[in-house]
């Protein structure tokens, strides 16, 4: 079980519920460019078309786009929820000029205090709810 986020590019102060229905994401490139910028964030770690997975002491991070799309608007984020992964998942951020959608409380990160609560209670849930190591 992974904590879940998504990458995408908004106005840095909106909220959720101030952007329009038809909100159009902006393209963080084509597929290529995601994988080259990834590979240079990363360059000792795992990434295929689609996917990278950076990896630390006690955490990962997978980043999934679509490999095919001649413009990429988004990236999927799953993690263990180790509060590590924050400085990676604010590095891709910053890189691409983006926010990360936190699935778990409904709103953006912020990669303070609400971000890191965020992956501890995702890790509470976890921990008390699946057996050790599934």
């Amino acid at each position: 079980m992974a904590w879940g986020g998504l990458i995408f590019a908004t106005p840095l102060h909106a909220t959720l519920d101030s952007l329009p229905n038809d909100y159009a994401m902006p393209s963080l490139g084509s597929s290529s460019d995601v994988r080259a910028v990834l590979e240079s964030l990363f360059p000792d770690n795992r990434h295929t078309d689609g996917q990278s997975t950076a990896r630390g002491d006690g955490y990962w991070v997978e980043l999934n786009y679509d490999p095919n799309n001649d413009s990429v608007d988004s990236i999927g984020v799953r993690t263990n929820a180790d509060t590590e992964a924050l400085a990676v998942l604010e590095l891709v951020c910053n890189r691409f000029s983006a926010r990360l959608y936190d699935n778990q409380t409904g709103d953006f990160a912020d990669f303070g205090g609400s971000a890191a609560s965020s992956l501890e209670n995702f890790r509470n849930f976890r921990d008390r709810n699946l057996p050790p190591g599934a």
